[in-house]
């Protein structure tokens, strides 16, 4: 099982759901599939109040703010993703996550850096044509209030936590 962190974006739920659901149609979907990835977490049985705590913390130390995905980039693999803007406040908490949990590196260590983005989830090296109906959403505008550590299996998807961004320390 793989759980991460990551930011909500129910306003591009249409875009990514349905490839989602098609290209795993055995796993149920929490209410918005749609999401900026920030961090691989903990195994679910190293998840403890203590380290929800500390998350809910890290993210409660950003007030919300407004966002943006205005584009479509590649990583070196060929996969598609949007990446969202501004791109510093994604980067800022990918670095915070980062400075908290070293002994659990983003995605268990498999890239030199965490890129906050959006997966389209299309195949590697799609054709541009292929990404039409998402380029044509764009630019798709969204609040950024709360984040959500989230359990991957092959068949469920579930929300273990939410944490709300105030911009409160303490």
């Amino acid at each position: 099982m793989l759980n991460v962190v990551l930011i909500p974006v129910p306003e591009a739920d249409d875009i990514v759901r349905p490839v989602a659901q098609r290209l795993s149609p055995e796993r149920t979907f929490p209410r918005t599939v749609a999401h900026i990835s920030l961090w691989g977490f903990k195994r679910t049985d190293q998840i403890d109040d203590a380290a929800l705590a500390e998350l809910g913390d890290i993210f409660a130390a950003v007030p919300p703010f407004d966002a943006i995905l205005d584009r479509i980039e590649r990583f070196s693999s060929g996969l598609a993703y949007l990446a969202p803007e501004p791109r510093s406040i994604f980067d800022g908490l990918i670095s915070r996550l980062s400075s908290a949990y070293r002994e659990t590196p983003a995605y268990g260590g498999q890239f030199d850096v965490a890129v906050p983005h959006m997966s389209l989830y299309l195949r590697p090296n799609c054709a541009e044509q292929e990404l039409a109906p998402a380029r044509s959403r764009l630019p798709i505008h969204f609040h950024v209030s709360h984040a959500r550590l989230v359990e991957y299996s092959p068949t469920v998807c579930r929300d273990l936590a939410s944490f709300v961004l105030s911009g409160k320390v303490g």
